[in-house]
């Protein structure tokens, strides 16, 4: 039995056995739709910014500089909090995971814990340092105005208006006061007082029981901004807006998957759920999905979510160079493939099929937990009550984030770039730079090929399956032929046939063979309107079937 436990480091070790939690969850769809950085801090170079990188990341470090930004006290009941900073002591915290005082040592350890997140996911690609202003334990800048004043409650008639003068004036004042200099930074993020707006149930669920279900529709919403140019001091043109705490109408959560979601806008990673409806799309399966958001039930504590996101999936990893891709165009067979904790710099993680000029699979094998040690434990830090990561008995840091994925096997994607294409929101950019690529269930940017054959994500309200995996002892084959098949989406034959798929493992094995329709011989006739004659020298081979297309 695989046993995942908090460790609570106070005056004593205690250890809670964290069971994995298969319920509804509940978010709110603020009608904010996330932008994504483009300014390429990881150093890679694309034809266009859906494809993937022509090289790895190189090795790179980032300077976050963070403010912690309050508003003006109120009593309103239309926002979480009172729009200060909770400093009470710990014993007197309302949550047992975030608990207060939210001074600089809590925002201090939870992006030391986006930092482990990110340096373990890149395999060592990417390192993070910050610095959290104003410098004095307590100390926060206060704005002017009530949160309330950064809703639709206010003049402003969209979030993007509303949150962008959040981030401007919370930056604007920081600099005035203490004099930061920007310019030594690479990423900006501003923690301000209360909650956010995806946790604010109340709204909607207040008929349940009004004394839990407590509607804050000023709430502000966890977001990554960008601008069209430099707003602050010429240098600052986008960054991260996250709340204080994410705990509310009798939901409690963690910090720790919002910041790594949010942080992978940052790296230039667009939403993979339907960022108009909020619909889950892929799932627990990506990070840029509900990855970051997945629900644990914890003995004494409760259900819990956000507190250990998930490994990018193969997409997200491959496109910010984290690991090589291995193209098969013909024909391997018994290729091993290992999951993306155990690679070191060698052997396979990600390989891609080509489906045709736009379209192709992406197989990975992903596993929760591996080798002799299948203890793991949540180390909650005893000062801040932070947690800071998965550990091992003896307390060593690893980098098993996918424990609490719901199976283990190969995970087969189906990527369509036709997708990022088009203009659904007819503003003349395309739908990946409209951050907009999921809304088509029936044509998706990225989609998984559900092994039982049922297709349940972005349809019914599912996050992932034991059975959505390709293993021995489920389901191990995948070919034109199959449920769910190989085909393109426009129902095109592939040829592509992955079979004899093995048992799940840190390293899994797969036949993988991809015929060409006309594998034989082809010629093409260049030109627009007119073209030479083609010669080929059909009677060479001799089966007696020939198919000519012109």
């Amino acid at each position: 039995m695989l046993v995942l436990v908090l460790f609570v480091a106070r005056l004593y070790a205690v250890k809670l056995p964290v069971l994995k939690k298969r319920a509804e969850r509940n978010y709110t769809a603020c009608y904010f739709r996330d932008s994504f950085s483009k300014r390429n801090l990881l150093g890679l170079e694309r034809q266009a910014y859906y494809k993937f990188p022509k090289n790895l990341a190189r090795p790179t470090h980032l300077r976050i500089c963070a403010i912690r930004v309050e508003f003006q006290p109120d009593t309103t009941s239309k926002t979480t909090g009172n729009g200060t900073f909770d400093l009470s002591p710990r014993e007197q915290s309302p949550y047992p995971i975030d608990p207060t005082p939210h001074d600089s040592l809590y925002f201090a350890h939870h992006l030391e814990a986006l930092a482990r997140y990110w340096y373990m996911v890149s395999d060592g690609k990417l390192t993070l340092e910050y610095d959290i202003f104003p410098r004095s334990r307590n100390g926060a800048y206060r704005l002017p105005h009530p949160m309330s004043y950064y809703s639709l409650d206010s003049w402003f008639t969209n979030y993007q208006d509303a949150l962008g003068r959040l981030f401007i004036d919370g930056f604007n004042l920081a600099y005035a006061i203490d004099s930061i200099q920007y310019r030594e930074y690479d990423v900006f993020i501003l923690f301000h007082a209360g909650a956010d707006l995806q946790g604010d149930i109340g709204t909607y669920y207040q008929w349940l029981d009004p004394n839990v279900y407590v509607p804050s529709p000023h709430d502000i919403p966890t977001a990554f901004i960008t601008f069209e140019e430099p707003v602050i001091e010429g240098v600052i043109s986008e960054g991260l807006i996250i709340p204080e705490y994410v705990s509310q109408d009798g939901q409690l959560g963690a910090l720790n998957g919002v910041l790594a979601h949010e942080f992978g806008h940052q790296l230039g990673l667009v939403d993979l759920y339907n960022s108009y409806n909020f619909v889950s799309q892929v799932g627990d399966f990506s990070l840029m999905d509900n990855g970051g958001m997945i629900w644990v039930e914890i003995p004494g504590i409760g259900d819990v979510r956000s507190v250990l996101p998930s490994y990018p999936s193969a997409w997200e990893r491959a496109y910010l160079g984290f690991e090589p891709i291995y193209e098969v165009n013909d024909t391997a067979t018994n290729v091993v493939l290992q999951c993306p904790e155990k690679f070191m710099g060698n052997g396979k993680t990600i390989i891609k099929v080509p489906i045709n000029e736009f379209e192709y699979f992406l197989i990975e094998n992903r596993e929760p937990n591996f080798g002799p040690d299948t203890t793991l434990y949540l180390h909650q830090d005893s000062l801040s009550g932070v947690i800071m990561g998965v550990i091992y008995e003896n307390g060593e840091y690893n980098s098993k984030y996918d424990y609490l994925l719901p199976g283990a096997g190969i995970l087969i994607w189906h990527i369509d770039e036709s997708v990022c294409y088009g203009d659904t929101l007819g503003n003349g950019k395309n739908n990946f730079l409209n951050n907009a690529l999921q809304w088509n269930p029936f044509r998706r940017f990225i989609d998984l090929e559900e092994a039982d054959g049922v297709q349940d994500l972005g349809f019914i309200m599912t996050y992932g399956e034991p059975d959505d995996y390709f293993f021995r002892g489920n389901n191990t084959t995948f070919t034109p032929e199959s449920e769910p098949n190989s085909n393109s989406n426009d129902n095109a034959k592939s040829y592509i046939y992955i079979t004899n798929i093995s048992a799940p493992g840190e390293s899994m094995t797969l036949d993988i063979k991809r015929l060409i329709a006309f594998p034989l011989w082809m010629r093409y006739a260049p030109g627009k309107y007119f073209s030479p004659l083609v010669v080929a020298d059909v009677n060479e081979y001799g089966d007696g079937k020939e198919v000519f297309i012109s």
